[in-house]
This record gives structure tokens, C-alpha cells and sequence, in this order.
């Protein structure tokens, strides 16, 4: 995000001056060279895991909707806290196992699609 930082900055609460001053805000400073927006970061390192495995033509490299859960219950058995809802609980970002099993179940769906669009064309 650090290539909206001077936007971020301005536009946030914090964007400049944290709660603690001498810490700075919250605005980021790494500049990328592609930048990918999620609303929850986990789903867009899904979208980017989605992307490579059409890209490559390996769907396997897309994880299944069974991996996402069993990560999101060893985070919560590790008494890993969800940062928005405070709990120890197999979610993330406030949302349960389920919304994050959808995604993933979704994605997997995204990906094979479009690569039979693609083989499909690829033939004509």
C-alpha cells in the first residue's frame, strides 16, 4: 500500500500521527510493484494464489477449502486471537471458518474454470 501512502495519510485518522506521536501513523511506506486490495488479506493472497495456478496451469497450487479450516482451528488450538473479534476461535478478520471455507471452495471453482476456458479456446 505504501503506493498510496501520501493518500492514506491524509485521508485516516491516523493516517500521520498514531496515538503514540513518535511512533507515526498507520500509513505504509513499502512501495510494491503491484498492489493488491483486499478486504480481508487473507482472501487476496487467495485471489494471488488463484491467479498463479491459472497462470501455471496447476490448479493444485490453490489450497483446498478442508486446508483453510484446518489452519484457522491450529490457530485457534494455539490460542491465536482474531484481530477483530478479540476471541481465541478458528476465524479471522470476524468472520467463521465457514465464510473463509466459501471463499476458498469459490476460488477453486474460479480456478478450474477458467482453465477449461482456456484449454477449450486453446483448441478452436
Amino acid at each position: 500500500m505504501g503506493l498510496l501512502e501520501a493518500e492514506i495519510a491524509e485521508s485516516l485518522p491516523f493516517g500521520r500521527v498514531g496515538r503514540d506521536p513518535d511512533k507515526g501513523g498507520i500509513a505504509p511506506h513499502t512501495l510494491v510493484d503491484h498492489l493488491v486490495v483486499a478486504a480481508v488479506s487473507n482472501w487476496g493472497a487467495t485471489a494471488v494464489a488463484a491467479a498463479l495456478a491459472v497462470l501455471a496451469g496447476r490448479p493444485e497450487i490453490l489450497h483446498a477449502p478442508c486446508l483453510e479450516r484446518a489452519v484457522l482451528e491450529a490457530a485457534a488450538q494455539q490460542s491465536l486471537i482474531d484481530g477483530i473479534s478479540g476471541h481465541v476461535a478458528p476465524s479471522a478478520d470476524g468472520l467463521p471458518c465457514e465464510v473463509h471455507e466459501a471463499l476458498a471452495l469459490l476460488a477453486g471453482h474460479l480456478v478450474h474454470s477458467t482453465m477449461a476456458r482456456l484449454r477449450a479456446e486453446a483448441t478452436v
